[in-house]
């Protein structure tokens, strides 16, 4: 059991790696091998993110003194913390991909700090679905630049048809 002033450092752990965020994501991570999670924190690292595990109650503390307005006590078991000073469409494609992986690891739900608002475990979900930023570039790109082609292309066979004659 952990005395008062354990618990006083891990709450201003937690205020100040809120401070630092921009987004949360809370887990359900029961029954996850350790290994895989351990491989997993080395993975959000890299992402300058990381997973801690949090006590509901000094969480809810933590989040009071915040004004934010989510319930840690929406988990039924342990609640895992992703603490990110990125956006979510930043972090969620690794999120969701650990959880494909991992039945017992469950996205329960998250909070963007900037807007305050929660985010439904439904919606972090389809928001890891969406291509990169490059990807989505690339493909607009693509659409500007096809008419643009077929024309010059016409040009093309319209020169070669007006010399040949």
């Amino acid at each position: 059991m952990k005395t008062k002033e354990q618990k006083k450092k891990e709450l201003d752990e937690h205020i100040k790696r809120i401070g630092e965020s921009n987004t949360l994501i809370f887990a359900d991570f029961n029954k996850v091998p350790t290994k895989e999670l351990t491989t997993f924190k080395k993975q959000l690292r890299v992402l300058q993110t990381s997973f801690k595990v949090a006590k509901k109650r000094i969480l809810k503390i933590a989040f009071g003194e915040k004004n934010i307005k989510a319930d840690p006590g929406i988990a039924s078991a342990q609640l895992g913390v992703i603490f990110s000073p990125k956006e979510l469409v930043d972090i969620a494609s690794k999120v969701h991909a650990f959880s494909k992986v991992n039945d017992n690891f469950k996205i329960i739900g998250g909070y963007d700090l900037k807007n305050g608002k929660f985010l439904e475990a439904d919606f972090i979900k389809r928001v890891s679905m969406l291509p990169s930023r490059e990807v989505l570039i690339a493909q607009l790109v693509s659409i500007i630049a096809a008419p643009l082609k077929m024309f010059m292309l016409v040009l093309k066979e319209r020169g070669k048809k007006e010399n040949a004659v």
